[in-house]
């Protein structure tokens, strides 16, 4: 674990760690290769998780988009890109509003390119 400060007071940052126990004062992390267990006093946890989408389900059900049995099928939210809440939210609504028409290819907007 490598020790660092945060406004004059110590923490821990743990890589390839996952938390096996929170209990409010302490917490018990597990290295996800060696499964090797370290106690740390805490008073709180942060998670920093995969910023991988998760698309499986989209690749999946692709064939079926292909062969015509779904008339749609679009990534958004995590699956296209993981972000925060707001950003997942705003990409099911933007679906949502566009779910009736087609896909756009490319950029949706025109791009000027000026001469210098």
């Amino acid at each position: 674990m490598d020790s660092v400060a945060i406004d004059g007071k110590g923490g821990a940052i743990g890589n390839a760690a996952g938390v096996e126990e929170d209990w409010g004062d302490t917490a018990v992390l597990a290295h996800t290769i060696s499964g090797e267990e370290t106690t740390l006093p805490c008073d709180g946890v942060v998670l920093v998780t995969d910023r991988l989408p998760n698309d499986a389900l989209y690749w999946e059900l692709k064939p079926a988009l292909a062969d015509g049995r779904l008339a749609s099928l679009r990534l958004i939210g995590d699956a296209l890109a993981p972000d925060i809440i707001a950003q997942a939210v705003f990409s099911g609504y933007r679906a949502a509003r566009k779910f009736d028409s087609p896909p756009v290819e490319g950029v949706p907007f025109q791009v000027e390119r000026t001469a210098l």
